[in-house]
């Protein structure tokens, strides 16, 4: 697939393996729109971006994921200045040691790593063409094998602990997610799939307390994987020709892998589906 002047819409790429998959797609010529929190670290990656790319014709965009009404606004924003997106790499999320609620009352490792991913995509879909070849690039993680879910307790009241539970349930959330939305999309020419980029060392669970960071930094400085390496599973669903018309996998060191499971519960991933839709329509309006 040539990514010449295709608009690639990434999230948390101000640092990490998104920022590393927004170098290598800059590269191949491809417009970089990025969607991040942090003014200062979206200026810096556009402006490397640009340097890679000339005629880059990507933005960058502020917006909390993990607020429903942000991911309205943001997207209104895209829309105004992009007739389409070509693809979009949801990457933004986080570990939180310490259980919070956002102020719309989602916990917030759900709200970010699951309906952040979701209901972007639901928007994004609205300026996608569904007639070539167009791409939803999810960053799932290992994590999902040890999550369970309870949909009657989806934001964790009940034994949080250090966040670990809810991290693995968010990421098996990305995975039902991404089985389901590639089966509603099977009779178009979006393909959607989802990864594991690996132990990656970066600053990724940094924004926990001492105890909870410095054990985390440890695991990943002894067992971690660079970023670019991290990145790399991105970027081959993002540009590999053979992936045009392969949909609903999940991804390890470039090749489809059998995710867990519970993950392949299509009962599962209806009922997340139809939950996530309810807090959608719910909150998130253009």
């Amino acid at each position: 697939m040539s990514l010449e002047d295709k608009n690639i819409l990434i999230t948390g790429a101000t640092s990490g393996i998104g920022k590393h998959s927004a170098f290598f797609l800059a590269e191949k010529k491809a417009n970089i729109i990025l969607i991040g929190r942090n003014i200062k670290k979206l200026k810096q990656i556009t402006d490397r971006i640009n340097s890679l790319n000339p005629n880059n014709k990507g933005k960058f965009f502020y917006a909390d994921l993990s607020l429903q009404s942000d991911i309205a606004k943001v997207f209104n924003d895209i829309n105004s200045n992009y007739k389409t997106i070509d693809i979009l790499i949801n990457n933004a999320g986080a570990i939180f040691s310490k259980r919070q609620m956002t102020s719309e009352g989602i916990e917030k490792t759900f709200a970010l790593n699951h309906m952040g991913y979701f209901s972007l995509t639901k928007l994004i879909l609205g300026i996608i063409d569904k007639n070539k070849d167009s791409r939803i690039i999810n960053v799932a993680s290992a994590a999902h094998k040890s999550g369970k879910i309870d949909f009657n307790d989806l934001f964790i009241k009940k034994k949080y602990g250090v966040g670990w539970r809810s991290y693995a349930q968010s990421k098996l959330c990305n995975v039902l997610f991404t089985y389901q939305l590639s089966r509603l999309l099977s009779s178009t020419k979006v393909t959607v799939n989802c990864l594991h980029p690996g132990l990656v060392n970066t600053n990724f669970g940094n924004n926990n307390s001492f105890l909870f960071s410095s054990s985390f930094k440890l695991v990943k400085f002894l067992y971690g994987i660079n970023e670019k390496k991290g990145s790399e599973t991105i970027n081959y669903l993002a540009s590999d020709n053979q992936k045009v018309f392969q949909t609903g996998g999940y991804f390890v060191k470039n090749k489809k892998t059998i995710s867990s499971k519970i993950s392949q519960s299509i009962d599962f991933q209806q009922k997340l589906w139809d939950i996530s839709e309810e807090i959608f329509y719910k909150l998130c309006k253009p």
